[in-house]
């Protein structure tokens, strides 16, 4: 435990035109990695995101990473960045567990961050599998900042690492497209709200009071218990939704 920092209170590690990263650290070998959205305000930093949730967890530090470009990690400084120092602070601050979360472009980020550090598991809420027009073409939703991209690194979310567990959670009411475009693999946990929009998921977790249980849970590999969180706020098994979809569409 380092003897130097100040517990519990938040300080920034890197802030620069592209890229901060805030750390709140706590007593714990457990982190989660949060991943802004890109935020209200075009011209400002995102916001951290699920800072007051991980606050009161118990054994459990943050890291709150804010990309000003939008990239969806596909800028090089901010992916370097990214890599360095959660890398430092997983050493320095003897790390044994480590999730990551992020709504949106967070949650994109959520889910490649295994390919910039080991991610034990990855909780993404409302992800995008693309926002290359070339994937997917009828995505103009983002097309503010994805129009600046000039090389996508990171064009997809594929391949989802196999590695620990995925939870991800889609709304249906604008998200169909996307979600259909995951691939379903053994160590994905994939449930749908078909009354949700992409900007309702977030906000109906937490909303539902449930938001630090989900998070507890998920990086638990608690699947029945999460399962039993988000079917209890109107969410379903992605692949019991088609199945029963399929065959609502077959009468």
């Amino acid at each position: 435990m380092r003897q130097d920092v100040e517990y519990g209170k938040l300080r920034t590690l890197v802030e620069d035109s592209v890229v901060r990263i805030n750390h709140l650290p706590q007593k714990g070998s457990h982190l989660i990695v949060s991943f802004a959205s890109i935020g209200k305000g075009w011209h400002l930093m995102p916001p951290d995101e699920f800072v007051g949730t991980i606050s009161k967890m118990p054994n459990c530090s943050g890291l709150f990473i804010s990309d000003m470009t939008r990239s969806w990690m596909n800028s090089s400084v901010l992916r370097n960045t990214v890599e360095r120092v959660v890398n430092e602070v997983i050493a320095e601050f003897e790390i044994e567990k480590v999730t990551t979360l992020g709504l949106s472009m967070g949650a994109f980020s959520a889910l490649v961050a295994p390919r910039l550090f080991p991610v034990d598991t990855a909780i993404a809420l409302s992800p995008q599998f693309s926002v290359s027009r070339e994937i997917v073409p009828s995505e103009t939703r983002w097309r503010h900042w994805t129009k600046n991209i000039q090389d996508f690194h990171f064009p997809s979310v594929l391949p989802i690492s196999p590695m620990g567990r995925v939870v991800i959670c889609h709304g249906l009411v604008d998200d169909y497209e996307q979600m259909k475009l995951f691939p379903q693999q053994d160590n994905v946990d994939h449930f749908v709200f078909p009354n949700a929009r992409h900007a309702e998921i977030g906000k109906l977790i937490k909303k539902g009071g449930k938001l630090s249980p989900f998070i507890t849970a998920a990086s638990a590999h608690k699947k029945r218990s999460v399962a039993q969180i988000l079917r209890g706020l109107g969410g379903s098994w992605r692949m019991r939704y088609e199945v029963s979809a399929h065959g609502d569409a077959a009468v």
